[in-house]
């Protein structure tokens, strides 16, 4: 069964009105209902980094915006090429987006209100602490990439030394947790779904939202035609998207719920999610954080040698359109 709530529902109504008689008093004149554009908005991923698009979509903050958004889910390679297309309009990636942008590719980051990576560091069962993981390896994604960055950063912070553990590139976080939970590795860095999978095993976590640096996480992406051809489309997109994100920090009861619904997992599993997010800190609608947060995406990909060195935030993002 598809998860629920992937696709928004358009809601239209019409309006009709009968003739008043001779001499009776003048009857108001209904509004038509604004109609709503239909459009697509990609994302990689079911993880709550991007439950806001599900919460516009529920709590009605596409519909005021005039959009019946229809929320797919597409890797990022493909995502960014469809969006370049004109198969989509919108889509949520940020990393992805800022090396496609450096590379030459019309898009650019318009909004961002993930603003910290949403990572933590398990480590392998029967292991209490990271003096435990000397002479094993550290599950990352990638050499170079951002969870080798963070999963070294995460070591120091909680007293080992990254110059004496091995980092093993293992891909996706699923296979890190598998990695981790066979023994193949000592520690592993995780997004939320396994760091909820290691919680459920009693597995030592490590890390909490404010050992994250700020690093743009989730945020609005189109292309350049879009953002500077139909700038109120765009600006309803970014509105909309924002009071979700409020409505997300604000109400932790409801939005656990569409978690779960969205995610198909028991409550308790979305409220741990929920609460090991910290979205209070993971997440922010203040613009200069957003910039801010851009800006060391930016650092980390050239950092990691995946974008030149003379790219500039002009390149990759334009705010202007935040409100």
């Amino acid at each position: 069964m598809a998860p629920a709530g992937v696709s928004a529902t358009s809601a239209r109504a019409e309006v009709g009105g009968v003739p008043a008689s001779a001499g009776s008093p003048p009857t108001a004149t209904l509004a038509a209902p604004r109609a709503l554009k239909p459009v697509s908005m990609v994302i990689p991923n079911l993880a709550l980094n991007y439950l806001p698009h599900r919460i516009a979509q529920a709590q009605g903050f596409y519909r005021e915006a005039g959009l019946d958004v229809d929320v797919q889910i597409m890797q990022s390679n493909a995502g960014l090429a469809a969006i370049v297309s004109g198969e989509v309009a919108f889509g949520d990636y940020t990393g992805s987006a800022i090396r496609a942008a450096a590379r030459g590719l019309p898009v650019r980051l318009v909004e961002c209100h993930g603003v910290r990576p949403i990572y933590h560091l398990a480590l392998a069962p029967g292991l209490q602490s990271l003096a435990d993981v000397d002479g094993k390896a550290v599950g990352i994604g990638a050499i170079g990439a951002d969870t080798d960055v963070f999963a070294r950063d995460l070591v120091r912070k909680y007293g080992g030394d990254p110059s004496k553990l091995e980092f093993d590139a293992l891909g996706a976080s699923n296979v890190r947790f598998a990695a981790l939970m066979s023994g193949r590795v000592g520690a592993a860095i995780l997004l939320i779904t396994e760091t909820v999978q290691a919680r459920d095993a009693d597995l030592t976590v490590l890390g909490t939202a404010d050992d994250m640096p700020l690093g743009c996480d989730s945020g609005v992406v189109v292309t350049v035609d879009a953002y500077t051809q139909r700038p109120q489309e765009v600006r309803d997109i970014i509105g909309a998207v924002r009071k979700a994100v409020q409505f997300m920090q604000q109400d932790r009861t409801e939005s656990v719920r569409l978690l779960a619904e969205w995610q198909q997992v028991e409550p308790r599993q979305a409220a741990q999610a929920y609460d090991l997010a910290s979205v209070q800190t993971s997440y922010s609608l203040d613009k200069a954080a957003g910039q801010r947060a851009i800006e060391n995406a930016l650092a980390f990909s050239k950092q990691a040698g995946e974008v030149d060195p003379g790219v500039q935030l002009s390149d990759v993002a334009d705010l202007a359109l935040v409100p």
